[in-house]
């Protein structure tokens, strides 16, 4: 996995990736294991439903890198109260 990608927003609030050499394109961040391992197995999908980038533990992102991933993913996490 290369750590060398940008994560941020577009001017329509979306979630834009971005990797050397290419487009940036609207991602989503999704936990694969939220209960159980919250801070591992981490894929940004296209619009398309297919995985752009895969993280395997945030603790390889740099201090930027993991707050832009932790502010995506706290747009789409839902922790129901019982």
């Amino acid at each position: 996995m290369s750590t060398d990608f940008t994560l941020e927003r577009n001017s329509a609030g979306r979630w834009c990736l971005r990797l050397p050499g290419q487009a940036s394109e609207p991602v989503q961040a999704v936990r694969s294991f939220p209960l159980s391992a919250p801070d591992e197995a981490i894929g940004l999908v296209g619009d398309d439903g297919h995985e752009r980038l895969h993280i395997p533990h945030l603790n390889t992102l740099s201090a930027a890198q993991r707050e832009a991933v932790h502010a995506a993913l706290a747009e789409r996490d839902f922790c129901p109260r019982i």
